[in-house]
């Protein structure tokens, strides 16, 4: 049996998938065919954009000074991005691009994330071209 190398969407290329694949394996395969939630959730001390074809992210910051999280351009409509600020370093969050982010009628170009453990619920919408706040 010779594995074949990966490929951006397994959907196209089922071999990529072993007989036996590796809890790990299995899990990007069934995100990649059924665009299931990302069951990781992402640790970053430093400067970070978000993933692009994860339907939910949650980014747990915790940096020992400041850090920005980038909301990616183009991302997939709906997708949700969790911001939890661990630490007692700060934490801005910002689009990588053009677009804004929502907050009741007000259109702004960062989100600052004020306290410990606060956690910042972020929602794209493709027909809005920007991203929401939702809290």
């Amino acid at each position: 049996y010779k594995k074949t190398a990966m490929t951006d969407r397994r959907l196209l290329n089922p071999d990529t998938l072993p007989a036996s694949p590796t809890p790990e394996e299995f899990r990007e395969w069934a995100v990649d065919v059924w665009g299931l939630i990302s069951p990781d959730y992402r640790i970053q001390t430093n400067d970070y954009t978000t993933s692009h074809d994860i339907a939910i992210e949650y980014v747990l910051a915790a940096p020992t000074g400041s850090m920005t999280v980038y909301l990616r351009d183009g991302s997939l409509d709906g997708k949700e991005v969790y911001v939890h600020r661990s630490g007692a370093g700060g934490v801005d969050v910002e689009t990588e691009g053009a677009e804004k982010i929502k907050l009741g009628t007000q259109l702004l170009g960062c989100v600052y994330i004020e306290n410990e453990d606060d956690v910042i619920h972020f929602k794209w919408f493709q027909e809005l071209d920007h991203w929401v706040m939702l809290g």
